[in-house]
């Protein structure tokens, strides 16, 4: 079930690739969730004084390992302070960069089976009960 207490779930979800957000938008969408997509990490600054999210899904690991990268990965951290942000690979670029080190919530590593998506993304965003 993706919303608690009548609140439905919002996704943002940046990849340059239309294929693969198309494929995220449409699961996420028929799950429940309210997903806003878009292409770069700039096109994503301005909607967070306009939008509120509960996960950042980021496909640009490649990118963060370049100096630019990091800089730019914390221009988005400070825009979205309290969003976790969730870095996604598929080339094995994610291998020795630490989430804690990042100040991320996580990284992932594609393919991931779609049960497996949902239930960590799930796990993100739904608060623990103590």
């Amino acid at each position: 079930m993706t919303e608690s207490d009548g609140i439905q779930r919002r996704l943002l979800l940046i990849d340059n690739h239309d294929a693969y957000l198309g494929v995220m938008e449409e699961v996420f969408v028929m799950e429940g969730f309210i997903v806003t997509r878009v292409h770069r990490r700039e096109e994503a600054m301005p909607l967070f004084r306009t939008e509120q999210f509960d996960l950042i899904l980021l496909d640009t690991v490649a990118r963060v390992r370049a100096d630019e990268g990091y800089e730019r990965l914390g221009q988005l951290r400070t825009a979205a302070a309290r969003i976790p942000i969730v870095l996604i690979s598929g080339y094995g670029d994610a291998d020795g960069l630490d989430p804690a080190q990042l100040e991320i919530a996580a990284i992932w590593t594609k393919p991931l089976e779609l049960d497996e998506l949902l239930a960590k993304v799930e796990a993100l965003i739904t608060p623990s009960v103590p």
